[in-house]
């Protein structure tokens, strides 16, 4: 028992020893993972200043060991050495919006991926250009620059509307009906969008477009007042040049100073463009402003600004919106933003087409030259302003004026004109018409590609317009409206039917008026429907043509399907046929002219009603009362809606006879009568001349009469015969 006990004891024992050793090994364990995970979290806290040092002392060795030595990084005021912060805006691109909020910073949200930054502080302002610029995700960050309106004074007279040709590609348009919107955001000092410039023949304004995106970004309103005279002139060019289906977008960013809220900052520019290409969908921006740079020195390069190109650049290819600048009036190298490489640049000539060296810029980067000097423009009414005749109010003020600021908007009402005719054109498209119709003026780093002249280099040959009337009705007569745009007076037109050619007698040389002529279409003049080729020929003796198609001058009577078809059942029941057909206007009426052949009598008559039916349909008419075995002649007239008739070929017809035909009565002995109830048919109806008799058969035989007489005839010959022998034939 004892040895038992002893045996549990220790088994017992052996079970607490197991135990608690287990317990052991896993808290040692457990215990090891705490102290990683500790030591880990202390890796991962901000070193102190004497560790940081000896880890930047290792990791200086690292680097040595693993890469070249490279240069030394500039400094904070070496990277920022000359930039102006004196505007507190940074203009970055990022794709992570976030890393602009940790600043103490007004954040306006440009195009997809552009941020205007205002900050309190130029320090400010430096110290988040630096950060911004370490970060991966800034596409780019420049600071703001300062703009200006473009514009000197002048004395003269509008003429850059003709010298340019926009009349004529205007009156091409108009000529074609072609109202397709063309939007140009014009980026300024506002509107008087109640100017005469502005409005129709009914006085109401069709020109300027106020949305529920316009901005006015000086008195932060929707409302874009002009207050300055700027815009409304730069309006002005663009309405005066193109018509009506060019519709002007005008933003407010200059105050009445021609300042941009007091800080000349590109911000409200940027801001502007932005809302104009993202909201109300422009075509073309005009931007007739430039950088605030008297010397040239302080002229601002885009190239130098990152983010001005990348913006620019998104415009015209992302978004197919062509931006024209003015190249600025200070009579030395191009100032921005014309200068940036995706914007349109524009220098100024005068009337004679020299360069305006007084003012206008100059560089490579000059693509145009348009009027710029001496243009009278509509304008408002300043407070400053001496008005000695008190019927002229700022809605119909004009002030004559030059600059660059007016050369920019005549290149974009060029634009607008080509992107009207073709609305699919994309920027570069643009511009590759542009570069056509300019006229070269020299040295290109004043001129560019020279002077965009629609007149010289496009309507130079006539531009003909042809349209057919555009009724569906069908009608006896129609007409085709023609006209020709041409820089020369036109002295000939001439048209023909299915021809590419016309002949020395094929010109008309009188009643062409104002490039128009009205070419009559009908039975009298042409002689059928089918595409008309119309050729106009100005004094210059070009000569230009285009076409146009007839379809729907019914001159033709309906058409008869099938000849007449005459069936004379009896004089009371005779019917005539015949299918006719008119596809064009449709059958209104038939008639059917009959008479006795041989009569020199009138035509009786017999008419059938439609209500122009223009598929095919059978006429019958039916006839009584006609005399017994008569021959009648007839014919068929029928007439379509609009008048014009047919006749059939003539037809003939006999009407039968319709009482019976009788034989004289056989003689009575000749023809004894049957025996009764034997002279009915199986129908109960009488038979007119048979006899019968019966056979074996008990059935009734019926003999003809003819076979009666001819049996007595011979009997009765044989009898005489027999007698004449008889009495006295033998001797």
């Amino acid at each position: 028992m004892a040895k038992k006990a002893v045996a549990l004891a220790l088994s017992i024992i052996a079970i607490i020893f197991c135990i608690s050793n287990v317990d052991r090994r896993v808290s040692a364990e457990y215990d090891d993972e705490v102290v990683d995970k500790e030591t880990a979290d202390v890796q991962l806290e901000i070193p102190t200043e004497q560790d940081k040092d000896q880890s930047e002392e290792l990791e200086i060795i690292k680097s040595s060991e693993a890469a070249p030595i490279t240069a030394p990084q500039p400094t904070s005021a070496e990277k920022t050495y000359g930039m102006d912060f004196s505007l507190k805006r940074l203009i970055v691109q990022t794709d992570n919006y976030s890393s602009l909020t940790a600043y103490d910073a007004k954040i306006t949200p440009l195009i997809k991926g552009f941020y205007v930054l205002e900050f309190k502080t130029e320090d400010a302002t430096r110290d988040a250009y630096l950060n911004l610029s370490d970060l991966d995700s800034t596409k780019s960050i420049d600071v703001d620059v300062k703009v200006k309106l473009s514009s000197v004074p002048s004395s003269q007279y509008a003429w850059g509307v003709e010298n340019i040709g926009a009349d004529h590609y205007t009156d091409w348009l108009e000529l074609n009906s072609n109202n397709n919107i063309v939007k140009i955001g014009v980026i300024d000092s506002g509107i008087n969008k109640d100017h005469l410039a502005f409005k129709n023949s009914n006085n109401i304004n069709d020109r300027i477009v106020i949305t529920e995106n316009t901005r006015d970004y000086i008195n932060d309103d929707a409302d874009p007042d002009d207050e300055n005279g700027h815009g409304t002139s730069v309006a002005g060019v663009i309405t005066e040049s193109t018509p009506s289906n060019v519709k002007i977008y005008p933003s407010k960013v200059f105050d009445a100073s021609g300042k941009t809220n007091g800080t000349e900052g590109v911000l409200n520019v940027f801001e502007a463009i932005s809302n104009a290409v993202e909201k109300d969908k422009v075509n073309i921006i005009n931007l007739s402003l430039g950088f605030d740079s008297e010397n040239e020195s302080d002229i601002v390069k885009c190239s130098d600004y990152e983010s001005f190109v990348s913006f620019f650049s998104q415009i015209r290819n992302n978004y197919g919106v062509l931006v024209i600048a003015a190249a600025g009036n200070e009579a030395h190298a191009v100032s921005f933003p014309a200068n940036c490489s995706d914007v349109v640049a524009v220098s100024s000539i005068k009337s004679d087409r020299s360069f305006s060296s007084s003012f206008s810029n100059y560089g490579p980067e000059i693509d145009f030259a348009m009027p710029g000097e001496n243009l009278l423009l509509p304008t408002i009414i300043k407070s400053t302003d001496i008005v000695s005749d008190q019927s002229i109010t700022s809605d119909n003020a004009m002030r004559p004026i030059s600059g660059t600021s007016f050369s920019s908007p005549f290149l974009a009402a060029a634009a607008a004109l080509i992107k009207a005719e073709n609305p699919n054109y994309s920027p570069a498209q643009i511009i590759a018409a542009l570069k056509t119709y300019a006229v070269s003026l020299g040295d290109s780093n004043l001129f560019g590609n020279g002077v965009v002249d629609f007149g010289a280099k496009k309507f130079n040959i006539p531009h003909v317009y042809a349209k057919a009337d555009s009724s569906a009705a069908w009608a006896k007569s129609s007409t085709i409206k023609v006209g020709a745009v041409s820089s020369s007076p036109i002295n000939g037109v001439a048209y023909k039917l299915n021809s590419t050619t016309p002949t020395s007698a094929d010109w008309i040389t009188e009643g062409i008026s104002a490039n128009l002529y009205t070419i009559p279409v009908s039975n009298a003049t042409v002689a059928d429907n089918g595409t008309y080729t119309v050729w106009f020929r100005n004094t210059a003796g070009n000569s230009g043509k285009a076409t146009a198609t007839i379809t729907n001058i019914d001159k033709l009577g309906p058409n008869f399907a099938s000849i007449p078809n005459a069936n004379a059942a009896n004089v009371n029941n005779t019917s005539i046929t015949i299918t006719i057909l008119d596809s064009q206007s449709g059958l209104k009426n038939a008639t059917l002219y009959y008479r006795k052949k041989g009569s020199t009598g009138s035509y009786q008559q017999k008419s059938i009603s439609y209500n122009n039916v223009n598929t095919q349909t059978t006429a019958s008419f039916t006839l009584s009362g006609l005399d017994y075995q008569t021959t009648y002649e007839f014919y068929i007239t029928a007439s379509d809606a609009l008048g014009n008739s047919s006749t059939s070929q003539l037809g003939l017809f006999v009407t039968p006879m319709t009482d019976p035909i009788v034989d004289e009565p056989t003689d009575p002995i000749d023809a004894p009568l049957p025996d009764a109830g034997e002279t009915t048919n199986n129908n109960n109806t009488p038979e007119t001349v048979k006899t019968s008799t019966k056979n074996n058969t008990n059935n009734p035989v019926t003999l003809d009469p003819v076979v009666i007489y001819f049996s007595g005839f011979i009997g009765s010959c044989a009898l005489g015969f027999a007698i004449y022998r008889t009495i006295g034939g033998r001797r």
